[in-house]
């Protein structure tokens, strides 16, 4: 806009002169004063006109930009509760943007959702920034009326006895006015002398009323709380021996609740579980705890009259051989008398001369037969315990080798208990786990232990015969190269033979030329074959170890600039472990971080050192390949205009080849052809 028109700079090119019509020439690469127009640039050499260049496209020098005129403001829509955001539109002109903060420039002449603030109009041309107008005053967009907050009441004062009508206090909120109809207002927020309803609350700017805002919900005013008359009880349940406890039922008044202590008030009316004392009956409204009326009188719970407790047995004496009855002494309360079936009572607690027989013990007060407690079980008198016969052993099981103990079943009796000792009885007449002894056979009555009778003379368990220990292999040599069978030799024991298989024995404990198998060790007595023991697991003769082949190498990797050390990877061969050296054995067959030398492969069974195998050759790690120095360009030919290309020469050095991209490489130092560029040297 303030200068109407254009400057070409042509990049500048050493001992070069510049055109914009292919005609004029200047030493200048600065065309400046020029009108809008599409040019083109040409350059030639000053000593040589025919050495010419000429652009492919036109350079645009563009037409002179129009000025804006001052910007102002089309029309302002100002903020509201409903669209807290003002809109600027700006007066259009053609091919201009706009801005108002001179800075954030837009195509549209439309500025929405601008929040309250004095805005400066600026306009400037589209092709042209510097091509700009500033409005020389601000447009205002005014601050947000304020929209009230849902109201919602702060506190609730419900109507009492004392005072019949509720007050509802709202939440305040600056520069309000309040409502409970949303239809009458007022400006304090405080609504008293309320008659029992819902109430919704209502708020809206004084300045603005559509600025409006309504509770969800409604906000109960209650009635008026009724006042209780005088509490009395409507019935009163003393306590007695089966319930020792009282209870008392207050009349009831509705919307009430009740209390004996004056403190906790419960909804029922009914006070259940009661001890013995005075109770002062009280009575208020739920809802308002003023509300509240006292009995003048209290109300009795009379103690609790004394019941027994369960009756139980103090002892009971059996019948006997000697004695055919039975005695129940129950243990005794104060006051109380007692009875075996219920019926007939008696003042003594002991009850003798019984049958056999169940008895169920009853207890009662004295003075009040319905106070009484009855046993939950019964207690037995047992039958007379019958007198045993003299007993016998049924039979008498000896020790063997398999079973290294004696039984002796004795002649069962009916309702009797057994014994070898004459002190320790037991309900089987079999007694397993016999040490060798002579062993005294006793019986009793389970009943009664005085019934009891003894044999005359002793039962023998004998000696337990010798038997072997479970065997195992004293030895195991297993196959190798050289010998390819293995032997056992199992652990000897005295009197014993020994077998592999369980079938065929010999009286020798080694067993050799084995081949590769699993083996179940058997251990028998040479006098008693059922005397037997047998290894819990298998000894095992490997197979015979494999033989290694002559070691090759699998391959060579030699050493480089980069990793100075070679790898050699022996031929694998299953279950072998090799070596360069022949002494130190690796499971791997690889050999990493080799320096130079000529290396003996060697090869062995992992499991028979002596199956071995070594290379006739040796393999060899070359020396490491030397590195070359920095390379540097011993020469450098650069482009002329008959020659348009350049050549490079390396310096040389011995065994190496060379790049300049790092990527081709070739044996000649010589690059020859190059384009003008950068190159580095590899």
């Amino acid at each position: 806009c303030g200068t109407p028109s254009g400057t070409i700079t042509v990049v500048s090119q050493t001992g070069m002169e510049y055109s914009l019509d292919g005609t004029t020439y200047q030493s200048s690469n600065v065309f400046a004063g020029l009108v809008p127009n599409n040019y083109t640039l040409s350059v030639r050499n000053v000593l040589d006109a025919t050495c010419l260049a000429v652009s492919g496209t036109a350079t645009k020098i563009n037409a002179v930009p129009t000025a804006p005129v001052v910007p102002t403001a089309l029309s302002v829509v100002q903020p509201t509760c409903g669209i807290p955001s003002g809109t600027i539109t700006v007066v259009s002109q053609t091919g201009m943007e706009y801005s108002l903060d001179g800075a954030t420039y837009q195509s549209s002449n439309v500025f929405a959702g601008l929040v309250p603030n004095n805005y400066t109009l600026s306009v400037r041309n589209v092709l042209d920034a510097s091509c700009s107008a500033v409005s020389g005053t601000t447009t205002k967009i005014n601050s947000v009326p304020t929209a009230p907050v849902v109201p919602t009441a702060l506190s609730v004062v419900q109507p009492t006895c004392g005072t019949p009508s509720g007050t509802i206090t709202v939440v305040s909120q600056t520069g309000m006015e309040y409502s409970l109809d949303g239809t009458t207002y007022q400006s304090s927020n405080v609504f008293a002398g309320l008659v029992p309803n819902n109430y919704t609350l209502s708020v809206r700017n004084v300045l603005d009323a559509t600025c409006l805002a309504v509770s969800g919900t409604t906000t109960k005013i209650n009635a008026v709380p009724t006042a209780p008359v005088v509490p009395t009880a409507l019935s009163v349940v003393q306590p007695t021996c089966g319930t020792p406890s009282g209870t008392i039922t207050v009349v009831s008044q509705t919307g009430m609740e009740y209390s004996l202590d004056g403190t906790t008030y419960q909804s029922s009316n009914v006070f259940a579980g009661l001890v013995p004392n005075n109770y002062t009956l009280s009575v208020r409204n739920v809802l308002d705890a003023t509300c509240l009326a006292v009995s003048g009188t209290a109300t009795k719970i009379n103690a609790v009259p004394t019941a027994p407790v369960v009756p139980t047995a103090l002892s009971v004496v059996q019948p006997t051989c000697g004695t055919p009855s039975g005695t129940i002494t129950v243990v005794s309360q104060t006051g109380m008398e007692y009875s075996l079936d219920g019926t007939t009572y008696q003042s003594s607690n002991v009850f003798a001369g019984l049958v056999p027989n169940n008895y169920t013990l009853s207890v009662r007060n004295v003075l009040d037969a319905s106070c009484s407690a009855v046993s939950g079980t019964t207690t037995k008198i047992n039958a007379v315990p019958t007198a045993p016969v003299v007993p016998t052993a049924l039979s008498v099981v000896q020790p063997t080798c398999g079973t290294p103990s004696g039984t002796i079943t004795v002649v069962s009796q009916t309702g009797m208990e057994y014994s070898l000792d004459g002190t320790i009885y037991q309900s089987s007449n079999v007694f397993a786990g016999l040490v060798p002894n002579n062993y005294t056979l006793s019986v009793r009555n389970v009943l009664d232990a005085s019934c009891s009778a003894v044999s005359g003379t002793t039962t023998k368990i004998n000696v337990v015969p010798t038997a072997p220990v479970v065997p195992t292999a004293l030895s195991v040599v297993q196959p190798t190269c050289g010998t390819p069978s293995g032997t056992i030799t199992v652990v000897s024991q005295t009197g014993m033979e020994y077998s592999l298989d369980g079938t065929t024995y010999q009286s020798s404990n080694v067993f050799a030329g084995l081949v590769p198998n699993n083996y179940t060790l058997s251990v028998r007595n040479v006098l008693d074959a059922s005397c037997l023991a047998v290894s819990g697991t298998a000894t095992k003769i490997n197979a015979v170890p494999t033989a290694p082949v002559v070691p090759t190498a699998l391959s060579v990797v030699q050493p480089t600039c980069g990793i100075p050390s070679g790898t050699i990877t022996v031929v694998s061969q299953t279950g072998m472990e090799y070596s360069l050296d022949g002494t130190i054995y690796q499971s791997s067959n690889v050999f990493a971080g080799l320096v130079p030398n000529n290396y003996t492969l060697s090869v062995r069974n992992v499991l028979d050192a002596s199956c071995l195998a070594v290379s006739g050759t040796a393999t060899k790690i070359n020396a490491v390949p030397t590195a070359p120095v920095v390379p540097t360009a011993l020469s450098v030919v650069q482009p002329t205009c008959g020659i348009p290309s350049g050549t490079i020469t390396v310096v040389s050095q011995t065994g190496m080849e060379y790049s300049l991209d790092g990527t081709s490489y070739q044996s000649s130092n010589v690059f020859a052809g190059l384009v003008p560029n950068n190159y580095t040297l590899s």
